[in-house]
């Protein structure tokens, strides 16, 4: 397994491969052993590691991770693991997803205490595993939001790269701001918009120091454009795009910046029966 970085802000097929997703887990001293002790197990789409002392969470994970999967694939109509499968890069597992649990000590950048994601391999600090229990589901949804935008991360291949190598796409529509929109519409679905609403102002902030000349989180950029299409297209806006990556290889160039939004915009408004240069023009 690759040794992963801090990094948020990196070329966009490799933050999407390599992403970190930070969030306090109240993770201390206590997590620190010399030797990791997991339980391991396998449900239907997933190969997973919990380390042992969050064992009586297990149900909740097996759940949380399906019911995700299950929400994502919907939402791409991609199903994630048939897409890996002849993918020939030594780091992606198979035949599963595979999601690792550690204690602090253990996370791929020692110490941190959100989430990690490469390829089809993501992490989770193992203490906002205790916050998947229903009595702390109802007050805060941390832990789901960091698992499910983790699995985000991963499906990122739906966009960022074909048979492993990258699709070259504009970052307004595949930087990390598109694995947070499909988080964000899991975590909606299942009836926990307050922490959602929370990061979409983050995002309309970052645009609009975009749209202004400031520096800016390209994330957060993308997140709104990818929201505004799904506003005014629904999937129907989006779809077509992620079946162009898989399904007709579409591979944009990577030094023709306005080249490579024709070629998004084309399918797009070929999709939606509508040109949409004029929407891009305006940002």
């Amino acid at each position: 397994m690759k040794r992963l970085a801090h990094s948020h802000l990196m070329p966009v097929a490799a933050a999407l491969l390599l992403t970190a997703t930070l969030f306090a887990a109240g993770a201390g001293a206590q997590d620190k052993t010399e030797e990791p002790n997991y339980v391991k197990f396998s449900t239907e789409h997933f190969d997973v590691e919990l380390d042992a002392s969050a064992a009586e969470f297990r149900p909740y994970i097996e759940a949380y991770l399906e019911l995700g999967y299950r929400m994502f694939q919907k939402y791409t109509e991609v199903d994630y693991n048939k897409m890996m499968e002849p993918v020939k890069v030594d780091e992606v597992h198979k035949p599963r997803f595979f999601y690792q649990f550690p204690v602090s000590d253990f996370m791929w950048s020692k110490g941190w205490g959100g989430g990690l994601t490469y390829w089809n391999n993501s992490q989770m600090n193992v203490a906002l595993v205790r916050e998947l229990a229903e009595e702390k589901m109802r007050v805060d949804q941390r832990g789901l939001s960091v698992m499910w935008h983790e699995l985000a991360n991963g499906w990122a291949n739906v966009y960022v790269s074909h048979d492993g190598k990258p699709t070259n796409l504009p970052g307004w529509i595949a930087a990390e701001g598109h694995a947070g929109f499909l988080r964000s519409h899991a975590m909606i679905e299942l009836g926990y918009p307050s922490g959602q609403i929370a990061e979409y102002k983050s995002a309309v902030e970052a645009f609009d120091k975009y749209m202004k000349g400031e520096s800016h989180d390209p994330g957060g950029v993308c997140h709104v454009f990818v929201e505004t299409l799904w506003q005014k297209y629904g999937w129907d806006g989006l779809r077509p795009v992620y079946r162009a990556c898989q399904e007709e290889g579409l591979r944009c160039p990577e030094d023709d910046a306005a080249k490579a939004n024709g070629m998004v915009a084309e399918v797009i408004s070929r999709a939606v029966g509508e040109n949409i240069v004029p929407f891009l023009e305006n940002y």
